[in-house]
């Protein structure tokens, strides 16, 4: 009896094991889930972030520092920096998703544009935000966009490398990061709607006024204006004014040329800038050009051309003794500081003469120089 009870509680157990092998729920291994953000807690950092550190593909590093009112470019003499641009950046940081890891081979970054900056082949641009104490918020490899399931470049998609760490992932977001310095500046000169403006006064080298263009708006728009904008949504026509203070004859003014020497500020931003302090080495000024507001307020560019380099200073004053003085103040704090280059073809408008304003004269038709040209003679009248 022993022998059969203790075989039948061998059976039993393995009975019982069997049950708990098949007939309980296979539990599978639990997936890490990944978060909704890259940096979970960068949108309540951001306000935090006092300065900015980029390093670009072509090794131009910059730091943005933030003071007590504007962001400023440290590397360039802490001129403005382009805010709009840092807060598209940072508020792209902020957003990023992830959506699956990629690779942590150092020999496959190159494929994804992941590599440190400085390597000679697949580097990315890295990207760090500091707090006030130094404290680092992010420190971000920014690599290459994804193909979408056509081979074109995804926006919306990038491959990313936290900097230390060898894991890369792709990310869901849009985060664009230009690789030229100057992108970073703050790209406005100036703006003065031309509805604003009253005319604008040209003269070479810092002498006698070479003409006016004269704000005409009671004047009827024609073939000729510009295709009106959200930003200059009425037409303003222009008439030229010679030093004597007559019009230029009957000869009717070129308005798509008119208008883009008044909406010069409008249409550019600096290439590169430097300490106005320089500009004592660069000689006589070649142009100047005021532009005067309706309101009184004056802003003058002065054009200097040495070695066939062009740079611009920019002024502000009033025209006469009343004005809004504090925006001349503020203007002044603004530009005083700086020397701009700008684009040489965008400068040589401040150089427009007055006759490549006005359109060329009907040609009159050549007399005749013979009998054979002349035709044949009118008949004789039956009268």
């Amino acid at each position: 009896m022993s022998r059969i009870l203790y075989l039948s509680i061998i059976i039993l157990i393995g009975y019982v094991g069997w049950l708990q092998l098949y007939h309980e729920p296979v539990r599978k291994p639990e997936v890490a889930r990944l978060p909704l953000r890259f940096y979970p807690n960068l949108a309540n950092q951001l306000g935090q972030t006092t300065r900015i550190e980029v390093y670009l593909r072509n090794a131009k590093n910059l730091d943005l520092i933030r003071g007590d009112d504007q962001w400023t470019v440290q590397q360039l003499d802490h001129y403005p920096a382009n805010l709009e641009l840092l807060r598209r950046v940072s508020s792209g940081l902020a957003g990023l998703r992830p959506l699956e890891p990629r690779t942590d081979n150092p020999d496959l970054y190159r494929r994804q544009g992941v590599a440190d900056p400085g390597t000679e082949i697949g580097a990315g641009r890295r990207v760090i935000l500091r707090g006030r104490g130094n404290e680092v918020f992010t420190d971000l490899i920014i690599g290459d966009h994804d193909l979408d399931t056509t081979g074109n470049r995804d926006p919306d998609r990038l491959f990313v490398r936290r900097y230390g760490e060898a894991q890369s992932w792709l990310v869901q977001g849009r985060l664009d990061l230009p690789d030229e310095p100057i992108a970073w500046l703050d790209p406005k000169l100036a703006s003065i709607p031309l509805e604003m403006l009253k005319e604008v006064r040209v003269r070479p080298q810092g002498g006698a006024v070479a003409y006016t263009l004269v704000s005409d708006p009671g004047r009827l728009p024609d073939e000729t204006d510009p295709a009106p904008t959200p930003d200059a949504p009425s037409v303003t026509r222009w008439r030229l004014q010679l030093p004597s203070g007559q019009h230029h004859g009957e000869a009717e003014v070129i308005q798509p040329a008119a208008t883009t020497l008044a909406d010069f500020l409008a249409q550019n931003h600096p290439q590169s800038v430097q300490p106005s302090a320089r500009a004592g080495d660069l000689g006589a000024v070649e142009m100047q050009v005021d532009y005067v507001r309706q309101d009184g307020l004056v802003i003058t560019l002065l054009l200097y051309q040495p070695h066939l380099q062009r740079h611009l200073r920019i002024e502000s004053r009033l025209d006469g003794e009343l004005g809004p003085q504090e925006e001349v103040d503020e203007l002044n704090r603004r530009w005083g500081p700086w020397l701009f280059t700008l684009d040489d073809d965008r400068l040589a408008t401040l150089m427009t003469p007055a006759e490549a304003l006005l359109q060329p004269a009907p040609e009159s038709a050549p007399l005749p120089t013979s009998e054979a040209e002349a035709g044949p003679p009118p008949a004789p009248s039956t009268e």
